[in-house]
């Protein structure tokens, strides 16, 4: 059953069973994976980086850890979390299957339906927690400025981003990640301190995430003493990798509003599904993030 019942929720509620929502064409598109792509540059480098970052939740400070892959080309870059695109790929190749078994659909459980399902070891029921980090963030190195992708099921939205070059600062010290030998280089971006460490021996003058512009691929960071860090934990070379885009149809917004909507995703969805009846409810994330960018 596994991740099975989140795909239920983004195809059942397209399901023409719910008379309430009204699909486009574009949203169907999205959900059955065949948009329309732009090509906007070919990889010839990918990096996967190590994201710490800490939260908290409920009063207790956690430690929270994902993994994000920056794909490098001539001109462009994209930063994204792989295992969540995978992920989703996988449910929405399952939920296809499911998608004749639905019957009836209630879109939310009481609390006290939730409470009395918890600890009742029901197979049917299942709580889940989106993991993953669902933005992609496309670098435009040359015109400096980033786009980034995200959104929900029935919206799409894209922020246009002025990311003008970082004033770093370069040192003397030196460290090896990764084989390579990496220079420190330091600068101050959006209300930040950034420590980088670079390798010339990679010649692209990129980064994880909005940082770029080094003489050198950028291998770790660390953010105002440690409060995040960005860590390569890997390299693999391309042979002309497509870098592409959605031909969706966005709703434009600012950086502020789509990280307000990344933290609302990130919500506990309760999922109960018997004999094609299957009922939903959500329950907010009570974690407490700090802003990578404070300006």
């Amino acid at each position: 059953m596994k991740n099975i019942f989140l795909l239920i929720f983004l195809v059942v509620i397209n399901n023409p069973l719910c008379s309430q929502f009204v699909m486009s064409k574009s949203t169907s598109d999205r959900i059955e994976g065949k948009l329309k792509k732009e090509i906007l540059d070919k990889a010839s480098l990918r990096c996967w980086y190590e994201f710490t970052q800490y939260c908290l939740n409920e009063g207790v400070k956690e430690q929270v850890v994902d993994t994000f892959t920056l794909d490098i080309g001539p001109k462009y870059s994209v930063y994204y979390d792989q295992n969540r695109i995978m992920r989703d790929s996988l449910d929405r190749a399952e939920g296809e299957k499911l998608r004749p078994r639905v019957k009836l659909i209630r879109q939310h459980m009481t609390k006290g339906e939730i409470d009395a399902l918890r600890g009742q070891g029901d197979g049917n029921y299942r709580e889940l927690l989106s993991k993953g980090e669902t933005a992609v963030l496309y670098k435009d190195r040359k015109r400096q400025k980033a786009t980034i992708i995200d959104g929900s099921i029935t919206e799409m939205y894209k922020c246009m981003d002025e990311i003008p070059l970082q004033s770093w600062e370069l040192k003397e010290d030196t460290m090896t990640i990764l084989g390579y030998v990496s220079q420190k280089a330091e600068t101050t971006f959006r209300g930040r301190r950034y420590v980088a460490w670079f390798t010339p021996d990679i010649p692209l003058q990129d980064g994880p995430w909005k940082l770029y512009g080094l003489p050198g691929l950028i291998l770790k960071v660390v953010v105002d003493d440690g409060l995040f860090i960005f860590q390569a934990i890997g390299l693999q070379k391309l042979d002309s990798f497509p870098i592409t885009m959605n031909k969706d149809q966005y709703v434009t917004t600012d950086r502020k509003q789509i990280r307000k909507l990344a933290f609302k995703k990130n919500n506990k969805r309760h999922f109960l599904g018997t004999d094609g009846t299957f009922s939903m409810s959500f329950e907010a994330d009570k974690r407490i993030f700090d802003e990578l960018e404070r300006e």
